[in-house]
């Protein structure tokens, strides 16, 4: 589908808030004003997106279509009109077309991509096998996610959200700034394990990470006072 509202340009130059680019297409002045009554009359606003030259890769095509596998399986849908479903929603979402075939498709793209569909496997509870080696650019997303759900982030089993990278102890949560710390979602074997081996070695042995949640998630999550029963406290 071809926006009529869409032009594609190239940066020339930049100075703090102003910015130069030069259209790759003639703008059209008279198609605007016949698709938006008033245009003549109000500021002509435009929204800049920055393009991510790097393009999709085999790996995100692969992960993809795995993630639409698992859902297939755990559903009455087929790949190809789950496939169809999460292409629509990121143009609703987006504005733009998506295609892993298309030329101009990016990683970006398809990361955003991606967490749609992560995002669907975690609200209607599509089973994990033995979890999922995400792609690093869906990582943080999918830590978050798992946080949010209780999902253990390496096995998918029922999690505890555990100050990741540094333990709180007996400290009064009441008087703790918990957007300074990062959180994981860990279920009690791994999370067991993490104090066992130590953060270093455990990160590198799952190649994960704790994420930052802000004040609503993390009121949200009951994390803090002492509401929250499953927040480590070793």
């Amino acid at each position: 589908m071809e926006y009529l509202n869409k032009y594609t340009a190239v940066v020339r130059g930049y100075d703090d808030d102003k910015l130069l680019v030069q259209l790759n297409e003639k703008l059209d002045i008279n198609r605007l004003s016949k698709i938006y009554e008033g245009f003549d009359e109000y500021p002509r606003e435009v929204i800049i997106k920055f393009q991510d030259p790097r393009k999709v890769s085999e790996r995100q095509r692969k992960f993809f279509f795995a993630l639409l596998n698992d859902i297939s399986m755990a559903t009455d849908h087929t790949k190809s009109s789950l496939q169809e479903y999460f292409y629509s929603m990121y143009e609703d979402v987006t504005g733009d077309a998506m295609s892993l075939s298309a030329s101009n498709t990016s990683v970006s793209d398809v990361t955003f991509l991606i967490n749609l569909v992560l995002d669907f496997i975690f609200e209607n509870d599509i089973p994990f096998k033995e979890g999922y080696e995400i792609l690093p650019e869906n990582q943080d997303h999918y830590f978050y996610k798992c946080i949010m759900s209780r999902t253990c982030c390496i096995c998918g089993k029922h999690a505890e959200i555990d100050h990741f990278d540094h333990a709180v102890g007996r400290r009064n949560r009441n008087k703790i700034d918990n957007t300074q710390f990062t959180f994981a979602a860990l279920c009690s074997i791994h999370h067991q394990e993490k104090h066992i081996i130590g953060v270093t070695e455990f990160k590198n042995k799952y190649h994960m990470w704790g994420v930052k949640l802000d004040a609503d998630d993390i009121k949200k999550m009951k994390i803090g006072g002492y509401a929250e029963e499953d927040i480590d406290e070793s």
